[in-house]
């Protein structure tokens, strides 16, 4: 019988997903030079990763985010969109999507920095000072709670292959940020 996997399969899966990206990160690194060039790689391997792990419901790809008033994110490295989302993004190509089906956005980096970290947090505010125009009678998987904290401001998350900065100094330059 298949099922969900336990919590240590789960584990071992996780670890064997960090290898593969680490061993990819290692690969791109030894062919191409440009940063951007290996930024753009190690973004669609964690993409592709990550997209594993999701709902079917949600789909992954990468650009802007706009919202009704017409302001809009920074470019994001990873855009996750429901399936309420206009199907005009194909996958890999930057698009434009619409802040209201937006389910989280992301930067990804292959080494973080002291300048990229303020980047993303800069990012970060702009991604969060989107408004959805809220739809009451839009089906929700949740309650008022889910309401208040995915959809009505969608969370904006930052990944790093490898860090120049301790986890406490990134989380100092957040908290500093925040306030």
């Amino acid at each position: 019988m298949h099922g969900p996997p336990t919590l240590p399969a789960f584990t071992a899966q996780l670890k064997a997903v960090e290898k593969r990206l680490r061993i990819k990160l290692e690969e791109v690194r030894a062919q191409l030079q440009h940063g951007g060039n290996k930024g753009s790689v190690a973004e669609a391997e964690f993409r592709q990763a990550l997209g594993r792990f999701l709902p079917l419901r949600l789909s992954l790809s990468h650009g802007e985010v706009i919202d009704s008033f017409g302001a809009r994110s920074a470019q994001c490295d990873l855009v996750a969109v429901s399936e309420q989302h206009p199907g005009w993004f194909r996958g890999e190509e930057p698009s434009l999507f619409l802040i209201e089906a937006v389910a989280v956005a992301a930067e990804i980096k292959a080494q973080l920095t002291s300048i990229e970290l303020a980047k993303t947090i800069e990012s970060c505010k702009k991604f969060r000072a989107l408004k959805p125009r809220w739809n009451k009678h839009a089906e929700v998987i949740g309650g008022a709670e889910d309401i208040a904290r995915y959809y009505r401001n969608p969370p904006f998350f930052l990944f790093a292959y490898e860090s120049q900065l301790a986890i406490s100094t990134i989380g100092e330059r957040i908290a500093a940020a925040h306030d």
